[in-house]
């Protein structure tokens, strides 16, 4: 007669969670292997977007780096950049330049016709005696640039002041009254001529009257103040010369000074 057993029944073994533990048992190992082999393969991923994004910014170098002006760039400088200031265009050749002025920036002027009759509201009016005519109301500045002598006889009235300069004489034969200084910047007058003035104008307008013969200069006190003052930098003369000349090129400088195309001319004997 044939029988049926059940292996554990006898024994009161719990044969269900056995085979159930057997089970998970066998299960385990091969998911531990996948998800090694998954967290393997996130990293070689995370390395290859490290190592590509790597790659993009040494590209991006090498991009910026294939423009020729990089190489080609030139810069310029000055030894004194307080009197002189540079800028580089196109692709010029490098080196050393040296910067000669010709001749310095002169100030605007305003000329009036000898018809006119010149009120002077502000600014400053320079002309000579043949440019200006007629009664002049000045409550600016008014002056006279005198490249040789002449005589105004126009009243000059205002409150402005009053300018000679240049090398020509210069005569007023008018009834001014013109309320402001007068300054005589260079140059000497006719020997003949006189100056009249007003003691009550003198007081009233409190002015003052002073003569100066080359500038009122010492020299044996003045020319060694003043190369003490170039040596330290303090005055530069240099930029005051416009044309160094022979001393056969007097007469040119002459010209140069009669048209307002120097400033200052330093006669060389060795040149």
């Amino acid at each position: 007669m044939a029988t049926i057993t059940s292996s554990g029944i006898g024994s009161g073994l719990d044969i269900e969670g056995l085979v159930t533990q057997l089970v998970a048992a066998e299960r385990r190992a091969p998911e531990a292997r996948l998800d090694a082999k998954q967290e393997s393969a996130q990293t070689r991923l995370s390395a290859y977007g490290l190592i590509s994004s790597a790659l993009n910014s040494l590209q991006s170098a090498f991009k910026s780096l294939n423009n020729p002006a990089l190489f080609t760039a030139v810069k310029a400088t000055v030894s004194n950049d307080s009197v002189l200031g540079t800028t580089v265009t196109g692709t010029p050749a490098p080196g050393a330049y040296s910067v000669e002025v010709m001749q310095m920036a002169q100030g605007q002027r305003v000329m009036t016709s000898a018809t006119a009759a010149p009120s002077v509201a502000a600014g400053t009016l320079i002309g000579d005696t043949t440019s200006l005519q007629g009664n002049i109301v000045n409550d600016a500045a008014l002056v006279f640039d005198q490249s040789a002598a002449g005589t105004f006889a126009g009243m000059i009235s205002g409150s402005g002041s009053l300018t000679k300069q240049g090398i020509g004489a210069l005569t007023l034969t008018g009834a001014n009254s013109y309320g402001g200084g007068t300054t005589i910047s260079a140059g000497l007058t006719n020997p003949k001529a006189v100056l009249n003035i007003s003691p009550l104008t003198l007081v009233a307008e409190e002015r003052t009257l002073r003569g100066s013969y080359l500038g009122s200069g010492v020299p044996s006190r003045d020319i060694p103040r003043f190369l003490g003052l170039h040596r330290r930098g303090k005055l530069p003369v240099e930029k005051l010369m416009t044309h160094r000349i022979a001393l056969d090129d007097v007469n040119e400088g002459f010209d140069r000074l009669h048209a307002g195309e120097a400033i200052r001319q330093v006669i060389a004997f060795d040149a």
